[in-house]
């Protein structure tokens, strides 16, 4: 058996160098993981209100083209939507997937009044009486029917009490109608 060798002063300090490398390297490599791990934290978190903001601006262009099949987007007097959830003109989205519409929880569009922009005189001239009923219920003596093409803006404010996502859609409706519901809504 041989016996180990004394260690010199000069082994003993690079042994020393070595530990203090060692923890050094440890510290950048623990640096690095920490900033990696918040800078995906708030990628994720930017990802989220993009993902959030999508989904309340779809909600409210739904909503929109909801109240317009429906048929009572112009009418103020009458629900907007076939199920309402907080007032005649507002909906409630299912944003969770649960199957239950609140609107604790769920996106909440709201219509605004629509706004009439600008109403266009119909010529009997563009008419076609003999193959649509709404055009012959127009057609009056003269060079302009009964009804007018009326433009109007539509406003939906839609918000997500979750995420506290919110937007504001404005969209141009055009809409044939009658010349005397024109002067009670469009002065």
């Amino acid at each position: 058996m041989s016996i180990p060798a004394r260690l010199t002063s000069r082994d003993t300090a690079e042994r020393g160098i070595v530990l203090v490398i060692s923890l050094i390297m440890l510290i950048i490599v623990t640096l690095l993981g920490t900033s990696s791990a918040n800078l995906v934290r708030g990628n994720l978190k930017v990802v989220e209100n993009i993902e959030a903001r999508a989904a309340v601006r779809n909600a409210a262009l739904g909503a929109i083209e909801e109240a317009v099949a429906y048929g009572q987007l112009l009418d103020v007097t009458t629900p907007a939507f076939t199920a309402t959830c907080g007032g005649s003109r507002s909906k409630c989205v299912d944003a969770t997937g649960d199957g239950t519409v609140s609107s604790a929880s769920d996106i909440q569009v709201t219509l605004n009044t629509p706004v009439c922009v600008a109403v266009t005189p119909v010529k009997n001239s563009s008419l076609n009486v003999f193959s649509s009923t709404s055009d012959a219920s127009c057609f009056s003596p003269g060079v302009f029917s009964l009804c007018a093409d009326t433009l109007w803006e539509v406003t939906a404010v839609a918000v997500d009490p979750v995420t506290g996502a919110s937007v504001t859609i404005r969209e141009g409706i055009e809409s044939r109608t009658t010349l005397n519901a024109v002067a009670a809504a469009c002065p």
